[in-house]
């Protein structure tokens, strides 16, 4: 998923996620840098996927989107909890 990929973002979804205490940067530092995918399902028709990765603050997060057209939509983000980031950095200090 590394790479020049365009997120649909509206007032909505910045609020959502602000809500988790994220910005849209946290989300697009994930999305954009390496993250480890965690679940593909589907929800009526829309297919989501479900990542975890960092920020360039070091915070480890979920993130839910879909795709819409050739747009990444962010569906939600929320933080880890500590159990889980604590596997995420020893997964990722082994690559």
């Amino acid at each position: 998923m590394a790479g020049e990929i365009e997120l649909d973002w509206d007032e909505n979804n910045i609020r959502h996620i602000a809500e988790h205490g994220l910005t849209f940067h946290d989300v697009e530092d994930v999305v954009r840098g390496f993250p480890v995918d965690i679940a593909n399902e589907v929800v009526g028709s829309e297919e989501r996927t479900t990542v975890l990765g960092h920020t360039r603050n070091l915070r480890v997060i979920y993130v839910v989107f879909t795709m819409r057209g050739e747009q990444y939509r962010r569906v939600t983000a929320f933080p880890a909890k500590r159990s889980i980031q604590a596997k995420y950095w020893k997964a990722t200090q082994q690559r």
